[in-house]
């Protein structure tokens, strides 16, 4: 499989998508993309639909979620499985 982060100019401002492991909820979070495949995470998720359900942030469940992909600029989504990018705390030192 080719790798679809190859011709970015890092870093990329991307999406990244989640599910909640317990509903069939999508999230969404900003994420930033750099050269080594690192993506820092902007939290907290957001509903994909915009509706906030006023969950519990005390209720174990609400913090389940099952981060998926993410989405470049030109719409291309990139699995987490592809092994192509991962999360990361903090930027790579410069």
């Amino acid at each position: 499989m080719k790798n679809p982060l190859t011709a970015l100019q890092f870093p990329v401002v991307v999406k990244v998508v989640a599910f909640d492991t317990c509903f069939p909820i999508e999230l969404h979070a900003a994420g930033t993309l750099y050269a080594d495949g690192g993506v820092s995470i902007q939290y907290p998720f957001k509903p994909a639909e915009g509706v906030d359900d006023d969950a519990d942030p005390k209720d174990p469940s609400a913090a389940a979620i099952d981060i998926s992909y993410i989405v470049l600029p030109d719409g291309a989504e990139v699995m987490r499985a592809s092994g192509f990018w991962r999360e990361v705390a903090s930027p790579p030192e410069m």
